[in-house]
C-alpha cells in the first residue's frame, strides 16, 4: 500500500508595486458533508485556498491586487497576513472580461465600429453611442437609432479602454495601510465552493481465492472558472462541519449517507500513520500540479493486492410482516481494512466498484456501492446488487398482543417464517437480518429453528442459513417484545 507524502514548493519571487507577484498556491480539498440536515453552501464540498506572494509596499495607503482567486470565493472567509500591514477594505471583482460584458459596461458611452464591405473589402469606421446591450446591441448613429446586426458580416467594435472593475480573471483587490515601505511576503487565505473531492475504489475480486486487488483514487473536481497553476494539493478525509455556500446536494453523497450504517458493519480500532489535522486525515500530493477550470483530476491514494474478501448473500427483512411475493437476496462483498486482511489503510468515503474475471479472463463489472469514512480495522459489507437465483419468502405466521402496565404498553408475540430458495447448482449461505426497532423496550427470541447471533450493531438479529444447491431451507422463530402504545 502506498499513500502520498508531503511536498512544499519554493516561493516564486517577483517585484511589482501593488500587484501580486508570481504566487505559490496551496489548496486543501474537503469532501461534502454526510449530514442530510446540512443545508449550508458547501454541501458538495469546498476547499481552503492559500496564495503566497510578495509585494513591494509603499508606506501609507495603497491597493493590492490579487488576480486569479477562485471565482467561487466566499469573501466572508478571507484572511490576510503580512508584516505591519492592515486591511482597510476589500473588493471581489467577478465581472469577467467578455465581448458581451464590454458592450454592457459601455452603455451610454461612445465607441468606434468598423464595417467591411464584403464585395470590395473596404473598411468603413464610424463613431456610435451604445444605448442598450440587452438581447442585442442598440446604438445611435448620426442621430438615428440602429441595431447592430448579427448576421456574420465582418464588424468590429473598438473600445477606448477596459471599463473599471471588468477583469480578465476573478480578482480580489485590497486597500491596505502599510507601516513601512519595502518588499514583504503576504498570504491570502479563503474558503471556496466549487472545489471538491471523493474517494473512488476499483476492486478486482477473485471468489475462488477469496481475495481482491484494490486501487483507491481521489477524484478532484474544479467547478470554478479559475485555473490554479502549479498548486500544492492536500486532501482532507473526514467530516468537517461548514455552513456557508450554495451548492446542490450531490446524489452520490446522498447514497453515502443512506448506506453509511449498512456498508460499514463494524467500526475500526486501528490507528494509522497517515498525517492528521484535527480529526481528519490529510493526503498531500508529492509534487505541484495544475487544476484547470471545470476539470476532473484523479490521483492514487491506496493500493493493495490479495486483500481478504468474500462474497455473501444477505436478506434484510422488512419489519415483522408478510410480503406478497418472494424477494431477491442482495449480494455483498465483505472485507476489512485491517492490517490482518492485508489492506491496513483508512478508507475515505466514496464509491466502491467491484469487477471479476469471466471464463475468458476479461474483467467484468458486477456492481458498486457507497462507503462512509472508514477508519482502519473496520468491517465493510459492500452491496453490489441482487442475487438472481436466491429468493426469500417472508411470512408472519402468527401475532398476538395484550395490554399491561396500566394500558401504557403492549406486549407482542410474533412468529416469523423465512423460506430461502436456491436455484444455483452449488450450495449457498444466506444471512437473514431482522431489524429491531428502537421503540421496542425489550425482545426475547423464545423459539428458533436456527441459532441467531446478535450483531455488534444493536438494531439487528441475524441468522446464517445454509441452503443446498437447487433446494430450499426454512428459518422460523418466535420473538416476544414490548413497546409503548401509539
Amino acid at each position: 500500500m502506498s499513500v502520498f507524502k508531503s511536498a512544499i514548493s519554493a516561493l516564486a519571487l517577483a517585484s511589482l508595486a501593488g500587484l501580486a507577484a508570481a504566487q505559490d498556491v496551496n489548496i486543501t480539498f474537503y469532501g461534502a458533508s454526510e449530514d442530510t440536515n446540512n443545508y449550508g453552501p458547501y454541501r458538495e464540498g469546498f476547499a481552503l485556498v492559500q496564495h503566497d506572494r510578495e509585494f513591494i509596499y509603499q508606506q501609507g495607503e495603497m491597493t493590492l491586487i490579487w488576480p486569479e482567486v477562485s471565482s467561487a470565493i466566499d469573501p466572508a472567509t478571507v484572511t490576510f497576513q503580512s508584516d505591519r500591514v492592515g486591511i482597510i477594505e476589500q473588493n471581489f471583482d467577478f465581472d469577467l472580461l467578455t465581448p458581451a460584458k464590454l458592450l454592457e459596461k459601455s452603455v451610454g458611452e461612445t465607441v468606434d465600429i468598423v464595417r467591411i464591405n464584403p464585395a470590395t473589402g473596404e473598411e468603413i469606421q464610424q463613431t456610435v453611442k451604445i444605448l442598450s446591450a440587452n438581447q442585442g446591441v442598440v446604438m445611435e448613429v448620426d442621430g438615428k437609432i440602429e441595431v447592430l446586426r448579427d448576421d456574420q458580416l465582418p464588424t468590429r467594435v473598438i473600445f477606448n479602454e477596459v471599463p473599471k472593475n471588468l477583469r480578465a480573471k476573478p480578482t480580489l483587490s485590497m486597500r491596505v495601510l502599510s507601516e513601512r515601505s519595502g518588499t514583504r511576503e503576504a498570504r491570502l487565505s479563503y474558503l471556496s465552493g466549487g472545489l471538491s473531492w471523493r474517494g473512488d475504489y476499483v476492486a478486482l475480486f477473485d471468489e475462488t481465492a477469496e481475495s481482491m486487488d484494490l486501487q483507491g483514487w481521489a477524484t478532484l473536481k474544479n467547478n470554478t472558472s479559475t485555473t490554479f497553476e502549479n498548486a500544492t494539493l492536500n486532501l482532507a478525509a473526514g467530516e468537517v462541519n461548514a455552513s456557508s455556500s450554495q451548492e446542490n446536494w450531490n446524489t452520490r453523497r446522498q447514497r453515502i449517507n443512506n448506506q453509511r450504517n449498512r456498508s460499514r458493519t463494524q467500526g475500526g480500532t486501528e490507528a494509522s500513520s497517515q498525517e492528521r489535522i484535527g480529526d481528519a486525515y490529510i493526503y498531500t500530493l508529492p509534487m505541484t500540479t495544475t487544476v484547470a477550470s471545470n476539470q476532473t483530476k484523479q490521483v492514487a491514494i491506496v493500493e493493495a493486492d490479495n486483500v481478504r474478501a468474500r462474497r455473501a448473500y444477505v436478506y434484510r427483512a422488512t419489519g415483522l410482516q408478510s410480503l406478497n411475493e418472494p424477494q431477491n437476496a442482495s449480494v455483498h462483498i465483505e472485507f476489512s481494512n485491517s492490517r490482518e486482511s492485508g489492506l491496513a489503510a483508512p478508507l475515505p468515503a466514496g464509491i466502491f466498484r467491484v469487477y471479476t474475471k469471466d471464463s475468458t479472463g476479461r474483467a467484468q463489472f458486477i456492481g458498486e456501492d457507497a462507503i462512509p469514512n472508514s477508519p482502519g480495522g473496520s468491517d465493510l459489507s459492500v452491496r453490489i446488487g441482487e442475487a438472481f437465483d436466491i429468493t426469500v419468502d417472508q411470512t408472519a405466521v402468527s401475532e398476538t398482543g395484550r395490554k399491561f402496565f396500566d394500558n401504557k404498553f403492549q406486549r407482542y408475540e410474533v412468529t416469523m417464517r423465512y423460506v430461502i430458495s436456491n436455484a444455483k447448482n452449488e450450495p449457498a449461505t444466506v444471512t437473514i437480518r431482522q431489524p429491531i426497532w428502537r421503540s421496542w423496550l425489550d425482545e426475547t427470541v423464545t423459539k428458533e429453528t436456527h441459532k441467531h447471533k446478535k450483531r455488534s450493531r444493536s438494531d439487528e438479529l441475524s441468522w446464517d442459513i445454509d441452503v443446498p444447491a437447487e433446494g430450499r431451507s426454512t428459518l422460523e422463530f418466535t420473538v416476544v417484545y414490548s413497546r409503548r402504545k401509539d
